[in-house]
């Protein structure tokens, strides 16, 4: 452990760049999402128009999205993906009810995030989205429909996404 002593303002200077990340990885996840739904042209009017708010907060407020959508820099480790006993204690599904308890019970939640050298992956409670034929899904059953989750690559997350709703 580093001593706060030895290098003063350090805790703010990586909780600075950590926030700065975040922001980095929403905005770019957000590019995506939008040049898959409406293309790139479009993608690019959108940012402009948002200006410096552009991002998964402006985009819930802005747009009749059916399912709320936020991004998590969470480090996950795939086999978190498939193993039942335990998975309500790993990272993922702890920053996922961190997230979601920002929201009415009920409501639709889709958090991105990133499994490092596997790529970007949905966790979400949104049903009406159809699974993809070629991608594996992680679905977990549960009493509460609330806590029944989907965990989908982002690829096919996109594409059952456009099935259902048209930016």
């Amino acid at each position: 452990m580093i001593d706060g002593s030895l290098f003063p303002g350090l805790e703010e200077h990586l909780a600075a760049s950590e926030a700065r990340s975040q922001v980095a990885y929403d905005t770019k996840m957000l590019r995506v999402l939008l040049g898959t739904l409406c293309g790139r042209e479009r993608t690019k009017e959108i940012e402009q128009e948002a200006g410096d708010e552009f991002g998964f907060l402006w985009f819930n407020s802005s747009f009749p999205c059916p399912i709320t959508l936020r991004t998590s820099k969470v480090k996950v480790v795939p086999v978190h993906l498939i193993r039942s006993t335990g998975m309500t204690k790993t990272p993922l599904w702890q920053a996922y009810f961190e997230i979601k308890s920002e929201y009415a019970a009920g409501a639709t939640l889709g958090v991105i995030f990133r499994i490092p050298d596997v790529g970007q992956f949905v966790i979400h409670n949104y049903p009406v989205i159809p699974m993809e034929p070629g991608y594996n899904t992680v679905v977990r059953q549960a009493g509460n429909p609330d806590k029944a989750l989907y965990i989908v690559p982002w690829q096919a997350f996109l594409a059952g996404l456009a099935k259902v709703w048209t930016v």
